[in-house]
């Protein structure tokens, strides 16, 4: 989420999380909640560490961390050229 140790650890314990940070969990969710419509949610996990060719050998956890996941959005809703879908 692009938080630091400190903030993740303060919100694991139960205070408060900023509003940012509520905003990209948030989002988070969503992309997990899309994604698992798609395939086993068993899978997300490794597909989600695993380096991919479409995203240019980055895993798709990286471009989270950058702040790319409209990289992953495209992804699942854009139907790849040449597939006719």
């Amino acid at each position: 989420m692009g938080c630091s140790d400190r903030t993740l650890a303060n919100w694991e314990s139960g205070r408060h999380l900023p509003e940012i940070y509520k905003s990209r969990l948030n989002e988070l969710q969503k992309l997990y909640s899309e994604l698992a419509e798609s395939v086993d949610p068993d899978a997300i996990g490794s597909w989600i560490t695993s380096p991919n060719k479409d995203f240019d050998g980055l895993k798709p956890l990286e471009l989270i961390e950058r702040g790319e996941t409209f990289r992953i959005w495209r992804m699942i809703f854009l139907p790849k050229p040449g597939t006719g879908s």
